[in-house]
């Protein structure tokens, strides 16, 4: 089970209560979403929407399986991941927005409508973006110390912007404003064999195809030599995962909030302490 499920956010990092109120309240609600999201895919994984099936190749070398059974995930989990989403990126926003409160009321004044609109968490794949957007009269009120922290963790930065959580959480995000988070089935690559007594076989990685259908291939597993006879058990590990997600959806939905949540806990939050 995740931290955030288990122990709770604010018990696993006690020092969460040192941020601003407003970034705490976003994440406290995010917690709120994470758990009704858990309890929305256990009840749907309750009525066994998923299944294999096995069909053998070459003569029974290659045993294949494929999905047999498939149902749709209830758009209430899209809708929660959605929701999820945006409080962790409304937590960053919050916490832009505080640390400028800070650097305008050290200028004793009040901060001007040009300044409120142009505050924001930056998250960019492209480094004159944010460039651009650090230079906004908003942005220029934070301490530099913000952007020593943050500008490492940009998308850009990253050989892959994709598995960038900064970018993830931003466009899924984005993709809630107009859509429902789109899901779809998913399994972890490292399945459960349960029968120890086989002949040697070599598992082959099947390239995730974007979204399950009826047949989609699995696992294949090649022997060395024919055996039909042979079952190997499989035991799958099936739940309900992003669709949008960078990588195959190897975790539940809620997992893959939680990792992220983590991560912006520890390399963004943490870090950013001692400008409270």
């Amino acid at each position: 089970m995740s931290i955030i499920l288990s122990v709770g956010l604010f018990t696993e990092y006690p020092w969460l209560t040192q941020l601003p109120w407003g970034v705490q309240l976003k994440l406290r609600r995010a917690e709120e979403h994470m758990r009704a999201l858990n309890a929305a895919i256990y009840e749907f994984m309750e009525t066994e929407p998923y299944a294999i099936g096995r069909h053998l190749e070459l003569d029974g070398r290659d045993h294949v399986y494929t999905i047999s059974k498939l149902a749709n995930a209830p758009d209430r989990i899209g809708i929660l991941a959605g929701d999820c989403v945006h409080c962790i990126r409304s937590s960053l926003d919050h916490l832009a927005y505080a640390l400028a409160q800070k650097g305008v009321a050290q200028l004793c004044r009040e901060m001007t409508r040009t300044e409120f609109t142009t505050i924001s968490f930056p998250i960019y794949d492209n480094a004159g973006w944010y460039t651009s957007k650090i230079n906004k009269p908003g942005m220029l009120l934070i301490h530099q110390d913000f952007f020593a922290v943050v500008e490492p963790l940009q998308p850009y930065a990253y050989p892959n912007s994709m598995s960038s959580p900064l970018w993830n959480i931003s466009e899924l995000d984005n993709s809630d404003k107009h859509r429902v988070i789109a899901t779809t089935g998913g399994t972890h690559p490292s399945v459960q064999v349960m029968d120890e007594d086989l002949p040697p076989f070599v598992p082959t990685l099947v390239p995730w195809p974007g979204e399950w259908e009826l047949g989609t291939e699995v696992w294949r597993f090649r022997f060395e030599e024919p055996h039909p006879e042979m079952d190997m058990k499989v035991r799958p590990i099936f739940s309900v995962s992003l669709k949008d997600a960078p990588y195959p959806p190897v975790m539940a939905a809620d997992t893959t909030l939680d990792v992220w949540l983590q991560w912006i806990c520890e390399k963004v939050f943490q870090p950013l302490l001692g400008l409270m």
